[in-house]
């Protein structure tokens, strides 16, 4: 009774949030989704062929402008580190996930950069003075940097599936929606045709039960 005294645009309002909320939480969750299937920046190892002694798959990192100079770039590249681009504050590179993994196994065992992978693509000037710094913060600093260019909030929305999966999503809705729309109207008219019958019974009974009365008074001596 209380949704009935709502008015028309209470209605709608309420109709759309409904809707948008339920979409948002379909668009964020399909997005997660489809980046742990396929993260976004992943360079694939397969193109016409598998690429695995060319270093693939590969990890698009933004490493910082401050970081950049410690670089041997050089002996990067001979490694499989390709560069991508730059922007204002980053030097965007793919680097092979091997690599990265190493990297990261190292960073959380507590090396330091003199301890770690890292030391062997520094620069001879760089070298002295990064040797005794925690191998974890110059990773840190890179991941929180790629996260940053990249956006918090949207990494997950610029997974390559993620397209297809919304599509898939939005269509199995419909097709979800439409059988449960369809199923209602049945139910309804189904019920509404039995209502129907069934006043058309009784309407047939009490006009049967009057026409015998009839007959019985019409033939009393």
């Amino acid at each position: 009774m209380r949704w009935r005294k709502l008015p028309a645009k209470a209605h709608i309002l309420v109709g759309i949030l409904a809707v948008t909320g339920a979409w948002f939480s379909a668009a964020m969750i399909t997005s997660v989704n489809s980046y742990m299937q396929a993260p976004s920046g992943i360079v694939p190892a397969y193109d016409n062929g598998w690429m695995f002694d060319e270093g693939y798959p590969k990890l698009t990192l933004f490493v910082p402008n401050d970081i950049v100079p410690a670089l041997n770039v050089k002996v990067l590249q001979s490694l499989g580190m390709e560069i991508k681009g730059k922007t204002a504050n980053s030097l965007i590179v793919a680097l092979p996930v091997s690599i990265v993994k190493q990297l990261i196994s190292e960073s959380f065992s507590g090396k330091t950069v003199g301890d770690s992978i890292l030391y062997a693509v520094l620069t001879d000037s760089a070298k002295e003075s990064l040797k005794d710094v925690p191998l974890l913060k110059i990773v840190d600093a890179i991941v929180a940097n790629t996260v940053k260019e990249v956006g918090v909030y949207t990494v997950t929305f610029k997974s390559p599936t993620y397209l297809a999966s919304i599509t898939h999503t939005l269509f199995a809705a419909i097709t979800v929606s439409s059988f449960t729309v369809a199923g209602g109207y049945v139910l309804a008219y189904s019920r509404k045709k039995r209502e129907t019958c069934e006043a058309r019974t009784e309407i047939w009974n009490i006009h049967r039960f009057n026409l015998n009365n009839h007959s019985r008074n019409s033939y009393r001596p």
